[in-house]
């Protein structure tokens, strides 16, 4: 039976996880594997936690793992930037394998730690819990999906904000009443600015991209809009009109091998299957040139959903699969400006009721060739302002936009007017 020892570097919720769930599946991953897997060591600051770990080596120092020439495998959860790069950067040099569940880091040091490993000598290195928790998308894309020829990826990449956005839907509330409501059982952080401002799926599309088009994003390139202005209106008009609100996280391969990446609430219909994703699960929706469609979803946070991804990449580096990376195909393409986005639009204005105000509102629009879809007039919702509902035909997001700014310059016009895009998957 082979035998491989492990160093776990970090013991907060998903490491925590790890080791315990290493412990309960050792005998099912013997019988099904023929593999030995041998927590050797552990590393957390705490040095109070090594009372729990009798038979295992304890250390405060993540270099002692990685210099280690008893360990096979460096599982890095400890997160951030640094020193979780070098810890990996050097146990890939020194021919270690790593496991790494960090997204933040994947997403600005990616390119750098890929090339690395795919150097000859170095060790390999995976990433399957870096998105979507224990949903094994990264296997999926990389094995498989390469081959069919990518064309696009949507995703609901955040369980905290699908929590929100699904509460808002299902239960009423606002924003803030929800937000509050997942930070008490544990969905959101106390500082939840990376969730709800969508940083964090920005994080996993880069690696997403990654793996479906060869091009790591530059993240100060990528169009990002969370979820913060999002009100309770807006979540009962979207299901009035046949749509739910989602924040998604967008990538496309485009002809001219240029990719359109952005990440944004948008409307999308509610008889499409990511409109079905409730609660804190995520889910990636691809499309493809050669295979059609496909949908994965499942928990995506969670130490044990988590957990179940980066031992299940343990056992791929045990069983010597491939990599789960590919070349950088795409390397140079470059990000479409978001200036050339097109879409059709959801916009709810609060405007006085009186005679010509709809009529300044159109030739606005016309002015910026924004066309009108449909328009409805909401029951007052103040003494003067009424709410007026507005889709429209597919329009350049810099006409949008400067037709916005002028409507909401108006005496009429009780500003900023809502705007979020509609999504054609």
């Amino acid at each position: 039976m082979k035998s491989i020892k492990l160093g776990i570097i970090g013991l907060g919720t998903i490491g925590s996880a790890t080791v315990k769930n290493l412990l309960k599946s050792k005998e099912l991953i013997k019988e099904s594997y023929g593999l030995d897997v041998v927590i050797s060591s552990i590393c957390d600051k705490r040095k109070d936690l090594a009372k729990k770990f009798k038979d295992i080596v304890f250390t405060a120092e993540p270099f002692d793992i990685v210099r280690s020439s008893e360990i096979d495998v460096v599982v890095e959860l400890i997160g951030g930037i640094n020193p979780a790069f070098e810890v990996i950067k050097e146990s890939l040099k020194s021919g270690k394998d790593v496991v790494t569940a960090n997204k933040a880091l994947l997403a600005e040091k990616g390119s750098v730690l890929f090339d690395l490993a795919a150097r000859r000598n170095s060790g390999r290195l995976r990433f399957e819990a870096s998105v979507c928790g224990g949903v094994p998308v990264i296997r999926s894309i990389a094995s498989h999906l390469s081959l069919a020829g990518i064309r696009s990826i949507v995703g609901i990449l955040n369980g905290t904000t699908n929590y929100i956005l699904s509460n808002m839907a299902d239960f009423g509330g606002g924003f803030e009443e929800n937000l509050k409501d997942a930070q008490i059982i544990g969905y959101a952080e106390k500082d939840p600015s990376l969730d709800i401002k969508g940083i964090d799926s920005l994080h996993k599309l880069s690696i997403l991209s990654y793996l479906c088009f060869g091009r790591s994003l530059p993240l100060s390139k990528v169009f990002v809009e969370g979820i913060e202005n999002i009100s309770d209106l807006d979540i009962k008009y979207a299901r009035e009109l046949g749509y739910v609100i989602k924040l998604l996280a967008v990538a496309r391969l485009l002809p001219n091998n240029k990719i359109e990446a952005r990440v944004h609430p948008a409307f999308i219909p509610n008889n499409h299957s990511l409109a079905q994703v409730k609660g804190s699960f995520n889910a990636v929706f691809i499309n493809t040139e050669r295979a059609g469609e496909f949908l994965f979803s499942g928990l995506g946070a969670g130490g044990d959903a988590t957990s179940t991804a980066v031992i299940a990449d343990i056992v791929s580096l045990a069983k010597e699969y491939p990599h789960t990376y590919i070349a950088s195909r795409n390397k140079n393409a470059d990000l479409v400006n978001p200036a050339r986005f097109s879409f059709r639009y959801y916009l709810r204005l609060s405007a006085v009721d009186k005679p010509g105000v709809l009529a300044k509102i159109s030739r606005i629009l016309a002015d910026y060739k924004v066309s009108i879809a449909s328009v409805t007039q909401k029951q007052r919702d103040s003494a003067r302002f009424v709410p007026i509902i507005m889709l429209t035909h597919k329009a350049r997001e810099t006409s949008l936009l400067k037709a916005k700014a002028k409507i909401d310059s108006l005496s009429v016009i009780n500003p900023p007017t809502q705007v979020i895009r509609i999504e054609e998957i």
